[in-house]
């Protein structure tokens, strides 16, 4: 075994392994046990971002009530929902024991990315998932420390991804490092990445100063695509109804589910508190065959 330190930031190791066959030029040299480990600081953020359907305007923080009423998973949803390998992060209890303004809303997910190119697509580098609290901070498993990724010293753009609202993308690289940077998607100052027209829509809602990321996004066929659709082809309405049962618009479902689309823990198609009325609200209100397009590749 050997160690190879002071490899400078931002190379890429390879290892070569080779041999020689004596007596045979036909032979073969089999290789087994070969472990690899690296090791370094990596690049941090520290992110802020607020979901409009937790989100409390009078409060000025997002509702806790999946981690309340014990429904957020202790694993990571991002994986299994996105399909894209990686991911696994687990959350102990006792972080999701913890009430108050640093109370976690749900698990959240930052990846890093180069781009965006004319066309509107990016290319992502690395991507970590992690919780959300209250007050909008994005924090490591461990509940407070800032997100670290596998990656080296650069200049990236973050997109922001939550299971059932739009993603959202800053306009401009970021340098990260080792030193947390930070970020807040929640703040008006922030630009936030538009697609090439004709495509273009806004990134984020405006609620009162704040700005918070789109909700309505149910349809698990095209999650990490699209935008929102009220009406049409894999809508992000007709999931609320079909899961609660498909019948009785009355009937209502408690859980972790994509449809609970203002996260209280109960996925309701009609009366006070329902998961229908946002979406309509987000595409316009008026006109049920509007759509709020998402800004963010894919799309």
């Amino acid at each position: 075994s050997c160690t190879i330190a002071g490899i400078p930031t931002g190379a890429t190791p390879v290892l070569i392994l080779g041999g020689h066959v004596y007596s045979n030029t036909n032979g073969h040299i089999l290789f087994d046990n070969v472990n690899i480990a690296l090791s370094g600081t990596g690049v941090q953020l520290r992110a802020k971002a607020w979901l409009d359907g937790p989100y409390d305007q009078a409060l000025g923080l997002m509702r806790d009530a999946l981690r309340a009423a014990g429904l957020i998973p202790a694993t990571e949803p991002y994986t299994a929902l996105f399909g894209d390998g990686g991911g696994g992060e687990a959350v102990a209890p006792s972080v999701l024991a913890m009430s108050g303004a640093n109370a976690i809303v749900d698990w959240i997910r930052l990846e890093l990315h180069l781009g965006p190119y004319p066309d509107g697509t990016t290319t992502p580098i690395a991507r970590r998932n992690a919780l959300l609290q209250c007050d909008g901070d994005i924090v490591d498993v461990d509940g407070s420390s800032p997100v670290t990724f596998a990656t080296g010293p650069g200049n990236y753009l973050v997109v922001v991804r939550h299971r059932n609202h739009l993603p959202v993308m800053n306009t401009y690289a970021i340098p990260l490092n080792s030193t947390p940077y930070p970020i807040d998607f929640r703040a008006a100052a922030l630009d936030c990445y538009a697609r090439p027209a004709p495509n273009a829509d806004l990134p984020r809602k405006t609620i009162g100063t704040a700005r918070a990321l789109w909700a309505g996004n149910t349809e698990p066929g095209a999650i990490f695509t699209r935008g929102l659709y009220y009406v049409g082809q894999m809508n992000d309405r007709d999931p609320i109804l079909a899961a609660i049962g498909g019948s009785t618009p009355t009937a209502t479902i408690s859980g972790y589910h994509l449809t609970d689309v203002n996260m209280d823990g109960v996925v309701k198609y009609v009366g006070a508190g329902n998961d229908r009325d946002p979406i309509l609200l987000n595409i316009g209100g008026g006109t049920p065959t509007n759509v709020r397009k998402s800004q963010v590749y894919p799309y």
